[in-house]
């Protein structure tokens, strides 16, 4: 059976796949002359076969039980921003506290701790 490519103008749905991951099959979403974009279903404990194409290939995991985990437990303040972009004003600031406040709920709601996002924690999970 032929892999099926976009048309030009097709939505792809990108999503995660959540539930749907174990049923998956790896397929190719687009084809271009200079590229092609692919879904790589990686069953765990499964490898790739060393693999060879010319040029360049990127490799991005959107969805795996690592970074499900890590999404689950994420917290987000504006307020911990660079300084030129942080929150100013006093509806900003009732707004950042909002967020902290909410933030709590939901991980003590989950049964999750809150776990702020830093670079190192990103570049681990690559």
């Amino acid at each position: 059976m032929a892999t099926h490519h976009a048309s030009p103008g097709e939505r792809i749905d990108i999503r995660p796949l959540g539930d749907k991951l174990a049923d998956a099959k790896t397929g190719t979403l687009f084809r271009t002359d200079a590229m092609e974009v692919l879904r790589l279903v990686l069953p765990a404990g499964k490898t790739v076969a060393e693999h060879k194409a010319p040029g360049e290939i990127a490799v991005q995991c959107i969805d795996n039980a690592v970074r499900q985990e890590l999404v689950e437990t994420m917290a987000f303040s504006p307020a911990h921003s660079l300084a030129d972009h942080r929150p100013l004003g006093g509806l900003n600031t009732a707004r950042s506290e909002i967020y902290k406040v909410l933030s709590q709920f939901r991980h003590q709601r989950n049964g999750k701790l809150a776990i702020e996002p830093t670079h190192e924690l990103f570049n681990s999970l690559e």
